[in-house]
């Protein structure tokens, strides 16, 4: 459901590939996260780890960002 969604806000002109995931989730602007692209995301090369159950740790979705973005890259995108 992910990649339709986005198809639409593309399509909607509301979001492009190229732009910065930090311009939608600000908790993503530190420690080499700030270049990843919402390409890298549907493309899964952001260079986060692959699985991380985060629901096994967080109670709610602000909480799940927060953990999402304290966690460091497992490796780092070549922009």
């Amino acid at each position: 459901i992910t990649g339709l969604l986005c198809a639409k806000l593309i399509e909607r002109e509301e979001i492009n590939l190229q732009d910065k995931i930090t311009e939608i989730f600000s908790e993503f602007d530190s420690n080499g996260k700030d270049d990843i692209t919402i390409q890298n995301f549907l493309t899964h090369t952001s260079g986060f780890q692959a699985w991380l159950p985060f629901y096994l740790f967080v109670n709610s979705i602000p909480e799940m960002f927060e953990f999402i973005a304290s966690h460091s890259l497992e490796n780092h995108i070549n922009s």
